[in-house]
């Protein structure tokens, strides 16, 4: 199990799990006026994996 965590850490570079916190704190910002000009997007909350 360890050696599976430490693949999957390997492969996001912010180098650690995502959190609900991490996905709540995207949903706060499209609810807020915040993104009142967002009309449409892709909001990957995975810790720069899909940056790679």
């Amino acid at each position: 199990q360890a050696a599976a965590r430490a693949a999957l850490l390997a492969r996001i570079p912010l180098g650690r799990v995502g959190t609900p916190e991490d996905i709540a704190w995207c949903a706060v910002y499209l609810a807020s006026d915040e993104s009142a000009w967002v009309t449409g997007g892709n909001f990957p909350v995975d810790g720069g994996v899909l940056a790679k």
